[in-house]
This record gives structure tokens, sequence and C-alpha cells, in this order.
């Protein structure tokens, strides 16, 4: 860089290519160090790029690689990428080599670790139910069902702390669909409920249930008479 005829800093140029004729020089700077986190948080499923950078920024010398500790926890590409696997903790060892010394021996290797947490990951939120027309909405009565990134599910009552909710209209017959938040380890995702408002004694479950305790109480009426009439009967013999 030069500002006002004079260099900031040293440069330093190397010969990468000549046939004889004419040559092609390349700019050299040694790195003298990288940054990267000492610690990250991915999803099962998701990917994160590590993010290391070489010393001063515009090195010319230096080449990452990357080792995951527990793949089955997690891997690493070439690249810096991360991808979680399942739930859990790993280490992944980052090692910055190939630089030269001035006398150009190779340059120690520069190694860091980072602590990297993989956790679930919420990737969808839905759920349905009815209730009769003009009835008090309770949502401890009713839930939603969470899915994660790992294939897990989680059914959450809505009066659930950690569940967020529009309020529910019952004085209108038919469907409403109406958005849900729920938050899981600091991460907040929005879904749908399907709300399905019926007319009073419309709704099947409670119907089946009325008919069936219909179907009792006949009965136990049908088993009374009978054994009264076979009471009566015995005495006439007698």
């Amino acid at each position: 860089m030069i500002v006002e005829g004079f260099l900031t800093e040293d440069w330093v140029y190397y010969c990468y290519e000549e046939d004889g004729t004419k040559s092609l020089w390349q700019l050299y700077k040694e790195y003298t160090d990288f940054s990267v986190s000492d610690t990250m948080t991915v999803t099962v499923g998701g990917t994160a790029s590590l993010g290391a950078a070489r010393i001063p920024s515009d090195a010319t010398t230096g080449a990452f690689s990357y080792m995951s500790s527990d793949e089955t926890v997690l891997t690493v590409t070439g690249q810096g990428n991360v991808i979680g696997v399942k739930a859990g903790t790993a280490i992944v060892t980052v090692t910055l080599s190939g630089g030269k010394n001035e006398d150009g021996t190779a340059k120690a290797d520069i190694v860091k670790t980072v602590t990297i947490t993989v956790k679930r990951g919420i990737s969808k939120i839905e759920g349905s139910f009815e209730i009769e027309a003009g009835a008090a909405f309770d949502a401890s009565q009713y839930e939603v069902t969470v899915t994660f990134s790992d294939g897990t599910t989680e059914k959450i009552k809505l009066d659930d702390a950690r569940v967020t909710m529009q309020e529910v209209d019952t004085s209108t017959v038919g469907e409403t669909i109406y958005n849900v938040s729920v938050t899981i380890d600091g991460e907040t995702r929005r879904g749908t409920i399907t709300v399905n408002v019926v007319k009073g004694g419309g709704c099947k479950s409670s119907c089946g249930s009325s008919l069936t305790g219909g179907g009792i109480a006949i009965a136990g009426a049908v088993s009374l008479i009978s054994a009264a009439l076979c009471v009566s009967k015995k005495k006439k013999e007698l």
C-alpha cells in the first residue's frame, strides 16, 4: 500500500512464473495467526461456517484443515462448514499450516479448537381440534405437535408457557386457522392450528359418548325389569 509516495509496511513479491523473456511476480505476505470462535451451536441437520480467518486478513499463505472429534454428532467439510448429525457436543480442531519463516523454513502449525453444541431444531408446528360453538376456550384441554429436525415429536399443551397463540373465537361455526409460536431452547418458530367450531351437540366425540351412555342406561333398565319379573313369578309358584 502506498500513501503519499511512501510504503506504510513491508511488502514482498516473488517470481511466480518466468520463461526467459518475461516473468510474473506475485505478492507474498505471511500469516501470523488466525481467528475463530471458541464455541458454536448448530441444529440437527443444520449447517454453519466456522469462519476461521487468517491474520492479517490479506495474508497470501496458509491453508486451513479441520477435524471433528465425533462424526456421529457432527461432521465438518474441507471448507470449514459444520453439519449437525445428532444432539450432543463435539470439538472441531482447526489447523493453519503452509507458512514459511524468513529463512525459508516451514512455520509451525497453528492449532485451535472449537467446542460445538448440536441441538434439536424445530422443523414444524401443527395441530387441530374441534370445539362447540359458544363454548369457553380452555387452552389446557388442547395441544400442538412440535416436530424436530431429528424426526422426534413432542405434544405441548396450549397453556404451556412456551406457547403463544391467538385468541380462539367460538362464536362462528366453521374452520379457522390460527397462528401459534413455540419457543424451545431459545429457538422460536411459528406454525398453525386448525380449529373447527361446530354447532352445539355436533361434536362427534361428545355425541358418541351420549349415545353410548344412553345405551347402557336402557340396557340396565331392561335388566332390572327382567329381574323383578323373575322374582314375582317365583312368589306365585310358592
